[in-house]
């Protein structure tokens, strides 16, 4: 015998219960290779049903009908190709859609329109598959070794891809909360999520800062003006490099470690700050692969980076 349903005495939403099978505890929703895309798929519809609206686009020389027995009478009467075109679907709600991705458009043209030109563009990208702090919060154990830590990270990212992409937005919010909106005191912000093909994130975005000037109305042949500009981009932006020429050929720049990324945050709390950074920018910010057809150029018969990047 069948027991009667019983109504909750709270309301679920579709997207808050989702929510709770990805992050259920033996990971059996949030691991699985399908249930991730069906739950998607069904947020959607479910969304699409409530938020997608039908408007029927009237004016006085078309003389459509505005009720739904004119409306049922038109197109029994007069079968063409009039009314589809007077019909749009307003998709906004829906992310990934055309409509939601033209109304971002929108938003940002806005912001320019009434801000002007943002004062910097930035890109943020995850180290994913270095990051330790993330891989503590991953199912599966590390290995001893470093080559079989490698194969387990991306095994781990490609496994939980819900508590990568979750730890990428808790992290870039503390980035806005504590440099955008405190150090750089940003007026205004737009920024969007980006997956590449291979699975990574990252993160690209506007800002519009206090007291700069306005770049559409810049004057170019004025000394002041261009001067104005070098003084407030100098502020935040540098290209210096602490170790010697003759440091960086010896390679005595390079930290204890084979990736500073590697490094875990209790051990970069209690380390020198200028230290951290001087070993991430001679690591990280470096040309991997170089060739004539990109960076090297021939000064004095000897070929340099004219970038002048390590």
């Amino acid at each position: 015998m069948a027991l009667p349903l019983q109504q909750r005495t709270r309301h679920v939403h579709l997207h808050k219960y989702a929510l709770h099978l990805i992050k259920y505890y033996d990971q059996k929703f949030g691991q699985h290779v399908r249930f991730r895309y069906y739950i998607y798929n069904l947020m959607m519809r479910h969304r699409s049903q409530q938020s997608v609206a039908m408007c029927i686009k009237t004016n006085l020389e078309d003389s459509l009908p505005h009720n739904l027995h004119g409306l049922k009478e038109y197109l029994q009467n007069k079968p063409s190709n009039e009314l589809p075109n007077h019909i749009m679907r307003y998709a906004a709600s829906l992310r990934g859609t055309r409509a939601f991705w033209s109304k971002s458009r929108r938003d940002l043209t806005t912001m320019i329109e009434q801000l002007g030109a943002p004062t910097l563009f930035f890109t943020l990208s995850s180290t994913d598959t270095k990051w330790p702090d993330l891989h503590k919060l991953l199912p599966k154990k590390m290995s001893t070794t470093v080559h079989n830590n490698r194969r387990q990270f991306i095994e781990n990212l490609v496994n939980n891809p819900h508590i990568t992409a979750l730890y990428l937005h808790l992290r870039f919010q503390i980035f806005h909360d504590e440099v955008i909106v405190k150090q750089l005191k940003a007026i205004d912000h737009w920024y969007r999520y980006e997956w590449q093909h291979r699975g990574s994130a990252h993160i690209h975005g506007f800002l519009w800062l206090p007291e700069a000037p306005n770049i559409d109305n810049l004057d170019w042949s004025d000394h002041a003006s261009i001067q104005s500009i070098k003084h407030l981009f100098d502020q935040y932006i540098t290209t210096w490099n602490p170790p010697t020429k003759e440091a960086r050929l010896n390679k005595q720049y390079m930290p204890a470690i084979s990736d500073p990324c590697l490094a875990d945050t209790e051990i970069i709390s209690r380390s020198d700050p200028s230290i951290d950074y001087t070993k991430l920018l001679n690591v990280v910010q470096r040309h991997t692969k170089c060739s004539e057809y990109t960076c090297l150029k021939k000064k004095n018969s000897t070929l340099e980076c004219r970038y002048k990047v390590p």
